[in-house]
């Protein structure tokens, strides 16, 4: 047989049992969901109260204790954060809600002088038999909409109890994983599980900057323009930034529909060329700066991540797409330059001074 076949089989074969292997694996991820997806978030908010866990441990503080403080410190600024988001919504929910309609009417108006009465008619009409359509179906599936529900309040107990015990005993669950291992690949292990850690404690920090700077930026643009409700505006921007790509799109997008609204096309140019401004900003200085520091990503993994993500597991899957993928590329270069995929044996050492891992 032909050299060439042999060895287009020989691959052939190989990334077929890989894929297959990698298609189980998802298939259990997703069949595991709440009780995988829970975890995973108790472990990326690990990587904002770590820290502030082991500074009272330093200070003497019994790990009991300095665990439950930190879950305490996390739960009193989701509370803050969402009674400043409550005040800024519902203090102006009237205005709001009234200008986002005549932000989408004004737009009809424009569409309608660029495209034609008949076509925003024929566009509206689509869009409500959508909407009646989704309605239906949310009538019908109530029984589902109420598993959902449940879902969601047992994951976040579930993701509540798994930050404890992290913030607790990460550093012990960490050591016993390792131990798994035999005495030749124990340093290896060790070392690419710290620097997928340092990898993602970077991606979080990094994106939780990138948000606020945007929130500031956009708030304030916002503020300086006049625009209704600039403090709603910002805070929705915060929490959109941590969705990569479409958060900022959305948040951007319910900032130019208020301006429009109250200001007319002038003052909705003048937003969006604020937001557009932030973005750039963003792309060219703060990504190089802040997030390109720790997660080595090119832009097109990025958004291919995002893309799978949404496919595989929606809104959730979009979130923590990228985190994945900049853990799973630290670790496969840790695999290469440890020789994993050359013959011989594995040449990882162990970093100088490691950081206790959850």
């Amino acid at each position: 047989m032909p050299r060439w076949l042999v060895v287009s089989a020989g691959w052939s074969w190989r990334l077929l049992v890989i894929a297959a292997a990698v298609a189980a694996g998802v298939t259990v991820l997703v069949v595991l969901r709440p009780i995988v997806l829970p975890v995973f978030l108790a472990v990326l908010l690990s990587a904002y109260l770590r820290p502030v866990v082991l500074w009272l441990r330093a200070h003497r503080v019994p790990k009991g204790v300095a665990a439950g403080l930190g879950l305490v410190l996390l739960l009193v600024a989701l509370a803050g954060l969402s009674a400043l988001a409550a005040y800024a919504v519902t203090d102006q929910s009237d205005v709001i809600a009234d200008r986002v309609e005549e932000g989408v009417d004004d737009l009809e108006d424009l569409a309608a002088d660029r495209f034609g009465e008949q076509a925003v008619a024929d566009a509206r009409t689509r869009f409500e038999d959508s909407a009646d359509g989704l309605q239906d179906a949310g009538v019908r599936g109530a029984v589902r909409v109420a598993s959902v529900a449940f879902e969601v309040v047992a994951g976040a107990f579930l993701m509540l109890f798994s930050l404890f015990y992290v913030l607790r005993d990460g550093d012990r669950m960490w050591h016993r994983f390792v131990g798994l291992f035999d005495e030749r690949t124990q340093t290896f292990a060790d070392r690419a599980g710290r620097n997928a850690w340092a990898q993602l404690q970077g991606y979080m920090y990094g994106t939780a900057a990138i948000a606020a700077v945007d929130a500031v930026l956009i708030g304030a643009g916002a503020a300086i323009l006049s625009v209704p409700s600039a403090l709603a505006i910002g805070l929705l921007t915060f929490v959109l930034s941590f969705v990569p790509f479409v958060g900022a799109a959305i948040a951007g997008l319910f900032a130019v529909l208020l301006a429009l609204a109250d200001g007319g096309p002038g003052r909705a140019l003048a937003m969006l060329a604020v937001v557009v401004v932030v973005q750039q900003v963003e792309s060219n200085l703060l990504q190089p700066v802040i997030q390109s520091r720790f997660v080595d990503l090119h832009p097109l993994a990025v958004i291919l991540a995002v893309a799978a993500g949404a496919t595989l597991g929606g809104f959730i899957g979009v979130l923590i797409a990228v985190p994945i993928v900049a853990v799973a590329y630290t670790a496969l270069s840790d695999l290469r330059q440890a020789g994993f995929f050359d013959k011989g044996e594995l040449t990882a050492v162990a970093p100088d001074e490691p950081e206790p891992l959850p």
